[in-house]
């Protein structure tokens, strides 16, 4: 993708990743897709552990909302959960052409990066999560606000707004 996160249109390119949440009880961690296009959250998926299993949940959410066209690119990094069989064949048997992140290169995730970033700061910072069930709430609720009212500083609507205005 080499850093060129535009997208005229939906799921025509999107962005995968997983973060960690920590909760009194340890550890959750959390994959995302999301649309350049919009910025919508369109799958996601949590776990108690780093498996191959939390990024197809997540990649299979956002399938089933967006059915990708032939030839849409999906960036990650290059963990071992991007990198697996199992992975390869479900973007590949969704017509998804795989775009992975230059080793030692965050700028080539940005935007993903930004909506962790925006998840944390702006609502369980102020959380004390108590586990992994609390920690699945505080995400659905806060993906929830994120694609239907929280509104982008660059287009001044929320993903889901300026998505039915593409549509």
């Amino acid at each position: 993708m080499k850093q060129n996160f535009h997208a005229k249109k939906p799921n025509q390119k999107w962005g995968t990743d997983i973060t960690y949440i920590s909760t009194q009880q340890g550890f959750v961690y959390l994959a995302v897709i999301k649309d350049f296009f919009d910025k919508s959250i369109l799958g996601y998926s949590l776990s108690r552990n780093l498996s191959i299993r939390l990024v197809l949940k997540a990649l299979q959410m956002a399938s089933d909302k967006a059915p990708s066209p032939q030839g849409m690119i999906l960036q990650s990094d290059q963990g071992p959960q991007y990198q697996s069989v199992l992975y390869r064949q479900l973007t590949s048997r969704y017509g998804i052409n795989s775009s992975m992140l230059r080793p030692g290169n965050c700028l080539d995730n940005a935007p993903t990066e930004s909506f962790f970033s925006q998840l944390k700061e702006e609502w369980l910072r102020h959380m004390k999560i108590k586990n992994f069930e609390h920690a699945s709430m505080l995400v659905d609720s806060y993906i929830d606000f994120y694609n239907n009212d929280r509104i982008q500083l660059k287009t001044k609507l929320t993903p889901f707004e300026l998505r039915c205005q593409f549509l």
